[in-house]
């Protein structure tokens, strides 16, 4: 992996963090049968105001991060594939360079051993 990888993945858990915290944060749109019936505290236009101000800000910061995680998210998956790719032909054109070299070294090292065992021969001969 590369340092920007490891950025992007440091800023996606903060975002992720910070989506939890937002949702829970967050009050439940659902309105139990006690407070339609008997009302609630925030029936004054403070209180409506206040309230939903609050619920605004909430909803606006869930939705920038929910968007900016996902776009982070791409981009992550479209660097890390992209990478993925070029190592795999580079480890591939390496790995036929090595084999290349390995056997011409092995094809020198017979011949070197034949003429070992001709120098050898004529020796023994002699």
């Amino acid at each position: 992996m590369t340092t920007i990888e490891y950025v992007i993945g440091a800023i996606l858990l903060l975002i992720a963090v910070g989506l939890i915290v937002s949702i829970t944060m967050q009050k439940s749109r659902q309105r139990g049968l006690s407070a339609s019936l008997a009302g609630s505290s925030a029936e004054s236009y403070y209180g409506k105001n206040k309230g939903m101000t609050k619920q605004k800000v909430l909803n606006t910061v869930t939705t920038v991060l929910a968007i900016v995680f996902c776009v982070l998210v791409l981009l992550l998956y479209i660097l890390h594939s992209g990478s993925s790719d070029s190592t795999s032909t580079t480890s591939t054109a390496s790995t036929a360079e090595e084999s290349a070299v390995a056997a011409v070294s092995a094809e020198e090292s017979v011949e070197a051993s034949a003429e070992l065992v001709e120098s050898a021969a004529e020796a023994v001969s002699e």
